[in-house]
């Protein structure tokens, strides 16, 4: 007849400590896995925040290269209304 014994002919004491030690093993895994997730996530928002803040940067300096062209074309607008 099998039995765990007969199968795996270790002290129940050895089989505890094998077990704890996969699960710290794991345990830090997982923790590696999301501590790497995220770094990855806060790296990636701060390029986006930059990529906004940049596109904002360039729609104000195209705006003020323009402004004359702005300003002409809400005063005819006032104008006509």
């Amino acid at each position: 007849m099998l039995t765990l014994r007969t199968v795996i002919p270790m002290d129940i004491k050895i089989i505890a400590a094998l077990i704890g030690l996969l699960g710290l093993f794991l345990g830090s895994l997982l923790n590696g896995i999301g501590f790497f997730l995220r770094e990855r996530y806060k790296r990636i928002r701060v390029i986006n925040q930059n990529i906004f803040y940049l596109l904002k940067v360039l729609h104000v300096a195209l705006a003020l290269k323009n402004i004359n062209k702005i300003v002409a074309f809400s005063s005819v607008q006032l104008r006509i209304e």
